[in-house]
């Protein structure tokens, strides 16, 4: 019985991990199109910096950089 617990644990903390992952990959995609369509129509010139945002929004930083 307690196998099974710490499995079923390691299988929710896991799911929040992914839920997390995806909606901040999610967020990071929207804000940074939002971003460069803004800048776009502004300048005429490209933005791409997705650093700033780890910055701006400190709860991206719990998930891997990597996935941003």
């Amino acid at each position: 019985m307690n196998k099974r617990f710490a499995q079923d644990l390691r299988q929710l903390r896991n799911s929040v991990l992914f839920t997390k992952t995806f909606g901040c990959c999610r967020f990071v995609y929207n804000r940074m199109l939002a971003d460069k369509t803004l800048h776009y129509d502004s300048t005429k010139e490209s933005l791409y910096k997705p650093q700033q945002y780890k910055t701006e929004f400190e709860w991206l930083s719990e998930v891997d950089s990597l996935a941003l």
